[in-house]
């Protein structure tokens, strides 16, 4: 796909969901990105019935991984074979022969299993508390630095992509991205705020989580939302400071011949880790 191929990615996406992406997304996401990055569209006529992005990204284990974005086929043209032509031909561009990852609603994850051989490796799970209800957080979040098998890892001009350069959300960044930081941003409809805790990374994290909760609960979010996979040392802070599961359909689905890439314990995933937040 080109660049003057975003208003019509603009518009089947938009079809699609309630939750509407205007062409700066596309124009930010394909072709500002820091890191390499492909968009395959199908066609019927001239009109775009299918889309599929690839997106590699770096890991703390040093190696990296080709996460799938922007997945969609039309109704009318699903069943034809369109979705798999699509994969290939991202796989060949991007010269993808490694791991691959998706964080996927459950149409997205029944596709990618059935049609592409991915593995549902966890449920990716949105925790929430009311301001009012969070537990201290005082020498509670000592996790460890970016370093897992599964724990994507941003470059700084990743990091300023994301979160100074989106085209549809504002962030607040606390700490240095050097040692410790986390990143927040409000997202608000016409009833309701929620405060959402999108990314962080650093040995010691307490006082940052501290002020940055301050920080949301002072612009008078109802809660503060969070996401977790079972059976890590992140999940089990969050739960300790008061913070419970609300219903989420998302998965993280890897395709990939490493065993412990395969396992949930492996994988801190936050927020910032979809291609739109």
């Amino acid at each position: 796909m080109e660049f003057e191929h975003c208003g019509e990615m603009s518009s089947l996406m938009n079809r699609h969901y309630e939750r509407q992406r205007p062409v700066s997304y596309f124009e930010w996401q394909y072709f500002d990105c820091p890191t390499p990055v492909v968009s395959i569209g199908a066609f019927a006529g001239d009109k775009l019935v299918g889309l599929f992005g690839l997106q590699s990204k770096p890991m703390g284990s040093g190696q990296s991984i080709d996460q799938v974005i922007d997945i969609l086929v039309d109704e009318d043209h699903r069943g034809r074979g369109l979705f798999v032509d699509m994969w290939k031909k991202a796989c060949s561009c991007l010269q993808s022969r490694g791991a691959q990852m998706v964080l996927a609603n459950p149409n997205g994850k029944e596709a990618c299993v059935r049609k592409l051989n991915f593995q549902v490796v966890a449920q990716i799970e949105s925790l929430s508390v009311q301001p009012s209800q969070l537990g201290s957080v005082t020498d509670l979040f000592r996790l460890p630095a970016p370093g897992g098998a599964g724990r994507l890892k941003m470059s700084r001009s990743a990091f300023d992509w994301r979160f100074s350069r989106h085209p549809l959300f504002h962030y607040q960044q606390f700490g240095d991205f050097e040692e410790s930081v986390l990143v927040t941003k409000v997202f608000r409809t016409d009833t309701t705020a929620q405060g959402d805790i999108v990314y962080y990374h650093g040995p010691v994290l307490h006082s940052l989580w501290q002020e940055a909760c301050q920080a949301l609960a002072s612009q008078g979010v109802e809660q503060i939302n969070c996401w977790a996979v079972s059976g890590t040392q992140e999940r089990d802070l969050l739960e300790h400071l008061g913070f419970q599961i609300r219903p989420q359909e998302r998965f993280l689905c890897v395709k990939s011949d490493a065993q412990d890439l395969l396992h949930s314990s492996a994988w801190n995933i936050v927020q910032a880790d979809t291609e739109h937040f």
